[in-house]
């Protein structure tokens, strides 16, 4: 399952366990260049420095989640049918 990445696109990063060196907080990060298999991440409104992580390593963020929209779509359908 290959996804596309592009610029300016927000993904967090999958997280690591608690015991590993590497583990970063849950943040939103934006997307500032791809090369695959690598994207390049910066938190969104700071001048820090640009992350290099693989792209097995990311996960798109939607909003609203999924969840949300299908709830909606439900709520949507049983008032039509009632009216």
């Amino acid at each position: 399952m290959e996804e596309k990445f592009r610029i300016r696109q927000n993904v967090r990063m999958i997280e690591a366990a608690r015991n590993q060196t590497k583990f970063e907080p849950p943040q939103i990060y934006a997307i500032t260049e791809v090369k695959p298999p690598y994207v390049y991440l910066k938190v969104k409104g700071t001048k820090s420095r640009h992350l290099k992580r693989h792209m097995k390593n990311v996960y798109k963020v939607s909003w609203p989640p999924i969840e949300i929209i299908e709830s909606y779509k439900i709520k949507t359908e049983i008032t039509n049918n009632i009216l």
